[in-house]
């Protein structure tokens, strides 16, 4: 079988795919994958994808911890690249409809990688891990499980009304930061067993 094409893309992942969006117009594209079509590198990238999306972040920033993660080994021209176009081609990816994990809010989910907070925690839950999201109780009462607590000497420390519901379904107590993704919400109203401007101000 003889098949004829302007564009060859060598593999079907995420970057792939975006190649091939952007060459349909100017002629015929074929994708060669290694097996099925949605085997991929992508399928597997558990760590998402870096970009400087998120209120306290900015391309200065996503530069340095690159850099400094990178040891030396890094292509300042790769890099001035990535932290510069990465956040608008994520946008574009979201805006095409590429499913990526959302918090209650519908916010994207920022990983904890980006943040350098994985080694502090033992179990992690979240996103598309569970059948159900908040204001279910499920991924609370599944973390409770995992940690072998029960859920009335578990402590949810949450920042909407949302956490706030799903503490109470799954049997809770919850404290509210008042910041974060509550949209102005009057935090005071919920009834909640602590309000708090800090996390430390719970171990006083």
């Amino acid at each position: 079988m003889k098949t004829q094409a302007d564009f060859l893309i060598i593999g079907g992942g995420i970057a792939g795919l975006r190649a091939a969006i952007a060459l349909a117009p100017f002629g015929r594209v074929l994708i060669l994958t290694k097996a099925s079509a949605s085997e991929s590198n992508t399928r597997y990238a558990q760590g998402g994808i870096n970009a400087a999306l998120g209120p306290d972040d900015s391309a200065e920033l996503h530069g340095e911890d690159t850099l400094a993660a990178g040891d030396g080994l890094c292509d300042l021209d790769a890099v001035r690249a990535l932290v510069t176009d990465g956040a608008r081609y994520v946008q574009e990816l979201m805006d095409w409809g590429v499913q990526f994990d959302r918090d209650a809010n519908g916010q994207p989910a920022f990983g904890l990688e980006a943040m350098a907070l994985a080694p502090f925690f033992g179990v992690v839950l979240g996103g598309d891990s569970l059948p159900k999201r908040k204001p279910d109780p499920m991924p609370l009462l599944a973390a409770c499980e995992r940690l072998g607590a029960s859920p009335a000497r578990t402590l949810m420390i949450g920042d909407s009304a949302v956490d706030a519901q799903a503490a109470r379904a799954a049997g809770c107590p919850v404290a509210l930061v008042r910041y974060g993704f509550n949209h102005g919400q009057a935090l005071h109203t919920l009834g909640v067993a602590r309000l708090v401007d800090r996390i430390d101000e719970l171990l006083r």
